[in-house]
């Protein structure tokens, strides 16, 4: 399957993807909306101004056919459009985190623990 990827207004790559994930969404992968609709994705057109969220292009699935195409914002079906550059990033930080959750870990070394006992004085 093809990624949805699309230039923004600063003609800069974006890729369309998955909120709290960051998985890129593919072409006809099926997603649910918000409203418990699922919908396959067939493409997506990156935001065209700084306030915009972009679109993204489905047909609603059913049980026996295809539906009609929608166009709808990401947020729909619970995606966003990232900058190239930031998802790369986020993905060799996601990786690097696995790597460690990876390596074991040595225990803390054991310490005996001193106790200093201080006099008191009697103030009368």
């Amino acid at each position: 399957m093809t990624v949805i990827r699309s230039k923004n207004y600063d003609g800069e790559p974006m890729t369309l993807v998955l909120e709290g994930e960051g998985q890129p969404v593919e072409q006809g992968m099926i997603l649910t909306s918000f409203r418990g609709e699922r919908f396959r994705v067939t493409d997506g057109r990156a935001p065209h101004k700084p306030g915009s969220t972009g679109r993204v292009y489905c047909v609603a699935v059913d049980d026996q056919a295809d539906g009609p195409s929608s166009e709808f914002y990401p947020g729909v079906i619970k995606a966003m459009w990232m900058h190239d550059s930031a998802l790369a990033a986020m993905q060799g930080a996601m990786a690097k985190a696995e790597e460690e959750e990876a390596l074991p870990t040595l225990p803390a070394p054991k310490r005996k623990m001193r106790v200093i006992r201080i006099p008191r004085k009697r103030i009368c």
